[in-house]
């Protein structure tokens, strides 16, 4: 059958056989010789994708296809994938002949309030197969990869100062922010919130009172 766009759909074996062998599934690779029993083998693997659902569905092609492996000793590739720290969107996808290391457990939720600047590429690693003098041992990975990964941010603006404040040197509000990003890039890490309350201070007037789904804030008016 032919091939097309990198993908085998089957592969015959000799004529004096009824079998054949199909190799359908995403990431199947096939080994084959380019020369002299101690040149390198070249492997193909069939065309696999990535699905974004958080971008619709959105399909990447991982490549390339074609690397090399020595006939003898062990060879790991792995699926890099490059991703938004804070969004999560895939910004590029290879396969690459070295063992795994991602860089990022979760993603990190953005702040404005309280900010924190990624050190390093955020990088998702998977161990895609293991080679073993020139014969797959191990294939980890089966199917397309499937992701729907969705980030959080706070926001906040600048409070508005009318011109007597601005002239007055009025120092603007400080904000505080409700959602803490600091553990939300660990190993099963949350995205934790705070709560709110009424300060005890004497004389403070301000109630909070939740009803369904609504937070309340009150402040009586005969307060002075």
């Amino acid at each position: 059958m032919a091939e097309s766009s990198g993908t085998y759909h089957m592969q015959y074996l000799p004529e004096d056989t009824s079998n054949f062998v199909f190799l359908t599934q995403p990431f199947m690779p096939r080994v084959e010789a380019t020369g002299a029993d101690e040149d390198p083998l070249q492997v193909t693997f069939n065309q696999g994708y990535i699905f974004d659902y958080a971008a619709g569905g959105k399909r990447i092609e991982i490549g390339p296809l074609t690397h090399e492996i020595p006939p003898v000793g062990d060879k790991t590739f792995s699926i890099e994938m490059t991703l938004d720290h804070f969004a999560g969107n895939v910004t590029s996808a290879e396969i690459a002949d070295n063992a795994p290391f991602s860089t990022i457990s979760n993603l990190l939720a953005e702040s404005q309030i309280e900010p924190i600047a990624p050190t390093d590429p955020a990088r998702i690693s998977l161990e895609l197969c293991k080679f073993e003098d020139g014969q797959l041992s191990e294939l980890y990975v089966r199917e397309n990869i499937h992701m729907h990964m969705r980030g959080h941010r706070q926001l906040a603006d600048s409070a508005e100062m009318s011109t007597e404040q601005i002239e007055a040197g009025t120092t603007p509000p400080e904000p505080h922010a409700v959602m803490k990003n600091f553990d939300s890039s660990f190993d099963n890490g949350f995205i934790e919130y705070r709560a709110l309350m009424a300060d005890p201070k004497t004389g403070n007037a301000l109630q909070i009172t939740t009803s369904g789904n609504n937070i309340l804030f009150f402040v009586d008016s005969s307060a002075e």
